[in-house]
């Protein structure tokens, strides 16, 4: 955990490794401390506890106390002069051996008592560049819905590199017979170096040469998978990350089909330009005269058996289109999520609408999302509701879109899945 999202005023709870954890600040030794995040009491998770006046760790139901080591030191309950339950070891929380470096909290996920001093024989592995002034480094914690392994595959793997990403990482030379569009070719390669800590390597070859440097990065991804240390729950966003918030924006960006990145020294602009026009061409309209909103006001799409069917094909191609432009077009996810729903048995009025969409998307080829720095970031959500506005199902669509000053990071308009039945019985 990146020392740069802690707070040594409160503990911070953490999910790692599917161990639910607590961070706190233990001042008497000046160190930071990993419990188990479940008080050894009523196993109230101690993150949402606080940190008293003497420095220790208390947890929030009952107010027990506990030093750096793990040991009650307080119950309040309990009577002065009394017995000394606190003293049990029954008392004591579970403690995980931690200790800091590269500014970072590791620790070894495993409070067995046996484990109480391995910090001392194993120490995380020393990156040197970590702590190199002339190299760069920033933090980015981001929820992934797939295992370290993946992960740590596709970074390892460059090749992939000019098709997952085409048209956001420049290929410098381009091979000399041209096999497809992407331009993929052999890799000139060299691993110099390979252990349990990770790989080191060399690429021969100038078209990949940002390889090199990912190795630094892709050794530190090697120590995370081996169990060491990964964050995924964060309960609140610290400056830093606030301030790598563009660099996140690149990242989640970077799997979505055919975004368009102009970095700037402070900026960064998000569009979809050229693939917008070119699905306008494949669908014959790029002649055709543009409009200023997306879909018809208070529209309400039916199946609508009355109307002619359309060539269900072409229909799916222009909603799976229509749906990758909606990653820099937030004003389409609510039209684009109204014919979603007639996949199957698409209409006339239906496909209407889906060109209306496009008419819309001509208008403002050139529009996107533009990411800039800023000292003062406030978060703002904005959400809204139909209610139950789908005439076949009476569902609700619901939409989000949330901010960090003017930037917008996430984004919804989702149809609900399920109807709360009340039933009421008189009397």
């Amino acid at each position: 955990m990146p020392l740069c999202d802690l707070d040594k005023r409160v503990p911070h709870g953490k999910k790692v490794l599917g161990l639910d954890i607590v961070v706190w600040w233990d001042k008497d030794e000046s160190a930071w401390k990993v419990f188990d995040d479940a008080c050894p009491h009523r196993l109230a998770p101690l993150s949402d506890g606080r940190i008293d006046k003497s420095g220790r760790l208390q947890c929030a139901y009952h107010g027990w106390c506990f030093n750096g080591s793990g040991d009650c030191k307080l119950i309040p309950q309990a009577a002065p002069g009394g017995s000394q339950v606190h003293t049990s070891k029954k008392a004591c929380a579970r403690v995980y051996p931690s200790i800091v470096q590269h500014d970072m909290v590791w620790f070894w996920p495993n409070s067995d008592p046996e484990y109480k001093d391995i910090i001392t024989k194993k120490k995380p592995p020393f990156i040197p560049q970590m702590d190199d002034p002339s190299f760069s480094k920033v933090w980015i914690n981001r929820d992934i819905p797939y295992g370290y392994e993946v992960l740590v595959e596709n970074l390892l793997d460059p090749s992939h590199i000019p098709y997952a990403h085409y048209g956001i990482m420049e290929i410098d030379e381009p091979p000399k017979v041209k096999v497809d569009r992407e331009g993929g070719k052999p890799l000139d390669m060299v691993v110099e170096q390979l252990d349990i800590n990770g790989f080191s390597g060399k690429s021969c070859n100038s078209a990949y040469k940002s390889l090199n440097a990912l190795e630094v990065i892709l050794q530190f991804i090697s120590i995370v998978s081996i169990g060491i240390a990964a964050a995924t729950k964060q309960s609140a966003m610290s400056s830093t990350a606030r301030t790598t918030m563009v660099s996140m924006a690149v990242i989640c960006f970077a799997a979505s089909r055919c975004i368009e990145v102009s970095q700037m020294e402070d900026d960064i602009f998000l569009c979809q330009k050229k693939y917008a026009g070119d699905v306008l061409k494949k669908f014959k309209m790029e002649g055709c005269k543009s409009i200023l909103t997306p879909v018809e006001e208070r529209l309400k799409l039916v199946k609508d058996v009355s109307s002619e069917l359309v060539y269900a094909t072409i229909f799916q191609r222009l909603v799976g289109s229509l749906r990758y432009l909606t990653s820099t077009r937030l004003d389409i996810a609510y039209g684009v999520g109204l014919i979603i729903r007639f996949m199957d048995s698409p209409r006339q009025s239906h496909l209407q609408v889906g060109k209306r969409i496009l008419l819309y998307v001509k208008s403002i080829l050139d529009d996107g999302i533009f990411y800039s720095s800023a000292n003062k970031i406030e978060l703002v959500g904005y959400t809204d509701s139909d209610w139950e506005d789908d005439m076949e199902e009476r569902k609700s669509t619901s939409g989000y879109a949330f901010h960090l000053g003017f930037r917008v990071f996430s984004w919804s308009s989702k149809k609900q899945q399920v109807v709360a039945l009340l039933i009421d019985y008189g009397s």
